[in-house]
């Protein structure tokens, strides 16, 4: 693709030179007009972080295709909760639409067209609230149609409107009431989920979880919109492993999803309705793969157990 890209992208980095290269070399390839950057500052105490921050910010300096580059840079570490959110809020303060990615969230090429696509269809259609390009179900959510919608907003690369985000609210402070009414029950097929969501949603109010996309999810949810997914997973997250802030966990099932293209025309269902077996295939698989993560954590503790024993007989 060598046309400007035109819709604008917001590119969230940090202290992942490495990863951020990956993904700047994909946005060269369709080089966008207005790219957005927000950068957190290095953590306190912390002299690797000085330099990390700064080889990231050297990189977009580099940047050069036509374009115009927007910075928004903290000097201080605000934390993933306040630097994200306030970053995708200065973007939407700019611009009506536009498409989000993180600095380890490498999409296919196609995933560009798609969500400029989706971005027109759904511009005024208050019943849609993001478009994500990450689905990590491919194998198992097959369709007549390569779109479908969901209640997950998957956000490792995704798009959405000035319209939506103007609901979001960092601090939840809504949910107190909302649990007490169980007004989400509906939306969960197990109960094993309700009380992960629930206790999460928790988590996230009482700032005893350092994030900022529980809190979209929540948004979304209590708007009543919806999510558009590709049937086949668009972006890979390259990014788990050490230095990571939530995806340290190499053996998580989403962990460097293949890509496939995306086939155009986009196929779209003559309804919009909310793909319950699709939501239910992926709220097993996430379920499946926590327990296989926690019978790994529980062989390796034994094993470590008994091998100290081991050495305590021994001695």
């Amino acid at each position: 693709m060598t046309v400007a890209f035109n819709t604008p992208i917001l590119l969230l980095v940090f202290n992942r030179p490495e990863t951020t290269a990956v993904v700047l070399k994909k946005l060269s390839e369709i080089r966008p007009k207005d790219l957005f950057v927000v950068s957190d500052g290095p953590r306190k105490n912390n002299s690797a972080d000085v330099e990390l921050c700064e080889r990231v910010k050297g990189m977009i300096d580099l940047v050069d295709w036509p374009c115009t580059v927007h910075k928004n840079y903290s000097e201080t570490n605000l934390g993933c909760r306040n630097r994200v959110s306030s970053g995708i809020s200065w973007f939407f303060d700019n611009v009506e639409q536009g498409i989000i990615l993180e600095d380890d969230c490498v999409p296919d090429i196609s995933f560009f067209p798609y969500c400029e696509e989706l971005l027109l269809k759904f511009k005024d259609d208050d019943r849609i609230g993001h478009i994500g390009g990450t689905n990590p179900i491919s194998e198992l959510c097959d369709g007549k149609y390569n779109i479908y919608y969901s209640k997950h907003n998957n956000i490792w690369g995704w798009a959405s409107w000035r319209r939506a985000w103007k609901d979001y609210d960092v601090d939840m402070r809504h949910w107190p009431e909302i649990r007490e009414t169980e007004m989400f029950a509906q939306l969960f097929s197990r109960k094993q989920d309700k009380l992960q969501w629930y206790r999460a949603f928790d988590q996230v109010y009482r700032k005893e979880l350092d994030t900022w996309d529980y809190q979209w999810t929540f948004a979304c949810w209590l708007s009543g919109r919806l999510s558009v997914l590709p049937r086949r997973n668009l972006v890979s997250n390259i990014g788990f492993g050490v230095g990571a802030t939530h995806t340290s966990n190499t053996f998580n099932g989403f962990a460097n999803l293949k890509v496939f293209p995306f086939t155009f025309p986009i196929k779209y269902p003559p309804w919009l309705l909310r793909d319950y077996q699709c939501d239910k295939k992926r709220e097993i698989k996430e379920s499946i793969d926590s327990n296989r993560l926690l019978l790994l954590i529980r062989r390796l503790a034994s094993i470590v157990f008994s091998l100290a024993n081991r050495c305590t007989f021994r001695n």
